[in-house]
């Protein structure tokens, strides 16, 4: 197999087959790994290490990691290496990711990050969170990414942090990666964090974009808050933080929302007002009829 090139025969492709097919045969599986370690212990062809690698994604286990950890060292090998620890997913695994990004060799940063998010491993966090720093726009983005997979306070504070001193034009990942951390808080249950957060977002002093996200996350968690935050945005000169109220106005689920909107309907700016008219109506709330007609009789 360390042989192989393009265009060979067929032999590796009988091997994949032969270790797809030993699928549930622990000491078969455990016998085609030891041959796959033992390709990169004999100078392998581009093509043969490639090879094994993928092949390791499939039926790696911890024996693997070794041999694996040392194409991290190298920009040429460490996707191939790093997909097949992300594959892994054990500890040691996830440990030999770390120890590479402890040090890592300039062209295999991005890449370690991503599998280091892939894994969702909350032992990389201070690792990563100084990349999301870098001059490297691609290399900020991953690590913001990867924070927003792995989630928890001390991703999210990183995030947010970063969020709120951002250039102007360079939010865009943080924010992503906010939202991604702040969806994993809700599947989860714990509603109350997602909506901290959500208002932190919906703050004025942040982007419209940011304040949108927010608005729209608090109204989809069912926050009472969402009522006020949505009716202050209305009030903004921003045309697309109005539009963006628009969207939460409908979808809101807090407690007496329609009646709340219906009642400052008409002390809203006009254009606030077909906006937040077109909402009540797909809301289809009877509630604010009353409001609806007088509002559409004064203009």
């Amino acid at each position: 197999i360390a042989r192989y090139q393009l265009g060979d025969p067929s032999l590796p492709q009988f091997l994949s087959e032969s270790i797809i097919a030993s699928h549930g045969d622990e000491a078969k599986r455990a016998e085609f790994e030891k041959r796959l370690i033992g390709v990169y212990q004999s100078s392998p062809t581009p093509e043969a290490r490639q090879f094994a690698a993928k092949q390791l994604r499939l039926i790696g286990t911890d024996a693997s990691v070794p041999v694996l950890s040392t194409l991290l060292a190298n920009p040429v090998t460490a996707d191939d290496g790093r997909y097949a620890l992300e594959r892994i997913a054990t500890p040691a695994a996830a440990t030999a990711l770390r120890e590479a990004l402890t040090s890592p060799v300039e062209g295999t940063e991005i890449g370690i990050v991503n599998s280091l998010g892939e894994l969702r491993n909350a032992e990389s966090i201070l690792l990563i969170a100084p990349y999301i720093k870098s001059t490297n726009p691609l290399l900020r983005s991953a690590a913001a990414a990867a924070l927003g997979k792995i989630g928890g306070d001390d991703a999210e504070k990183a995030l947010i942090t970063s969020l709120t001193t951002a250039a102007p034009g360079e939010e865009a990942p943080y924010l992503e990666a906010i939202l991604t951390a702040v969806e994993t808080r809700v599947a989860s249950g714990n509603v109350a964090r997602a909506t901290e957060i959500y208002e932190l977002l919906a703050a004025p002093a942040n982007s419209t974009r940011a304040q949108a996200c927010g608005l729209q996350g608090l109204a989809r968690t069912g926050s009472p808050k969402s009522i006020s935050a949505i009716l202050r945005a209305f009030t903004a000169i921003d045309a697309d933080l109005q539009r963006g109220a628009a969207v939460a106005a409908r979808l809101t689920t807090a407690p007496d929302a329609t009646r709340e909107f219906a009642a400052q309907l008409d002390k809203l700016p006009t254009s606030a007002q077909t906006l937040l008219i077109n909402a009540l109506a797909d809301r289809g709330d009877s509630t604010a009829l009353a409001a609806v007609t007088s509002a559409v009789s004064s203009s």
